[in-house]
């Protein structure tokens, strides 16, 4: 009778393992709703549209960092940012700072407003 409460002990221990490593899991609409933004999210960020938006705001960013105070400025992350924008993003980065610092963009620039 022991061994036959021993096997069954065993068979109780595994079963109840086996229950908590074969737990499915269960999305909310909250978990199914945020797995539909971050592929959108992905795709975005392979497009070129998505490329163009993250090298036009490492320019940007790069330009209000230039705005602190000398001690205030990350200069590795600006430098970072800068090869980022360059060699990574150049389709958004390359015509923000061109609109940005050629001197003719400037002059246009005040003759709208």
């Amino acid at each position: 009778m022991s061994n036959y409460l021993a096997d069954y002990g065993n068979f109780i221990y595994l079963c109840q393992r086996n229950q908590k490593h074969t737990k499915k899991k269960i999305m909310t609409k909250e978990k199914i709703s945020q797995s539909k933004e971050k592929k959108q999210a992905l795709e975005l960020f392979q497009s070129m549209r998505g490329q163009y938006i993250i090298g036009q705001a490492l320019y940007l960013a790069i330009s209000k960092l230039k705005e602190e105070p000398k001690e205030r400025r990350e200069i590795s992350n600006m430098e970072d940012m800068k090869n980022l924008g360059e060699q990574l993003f150049a389709i958004g980065y390359a015509p923000t700072k061109l609109i940005n610092e050629d001197d003719s963009f400037k002059e246009l620039n005040k003759l709208k407003h």
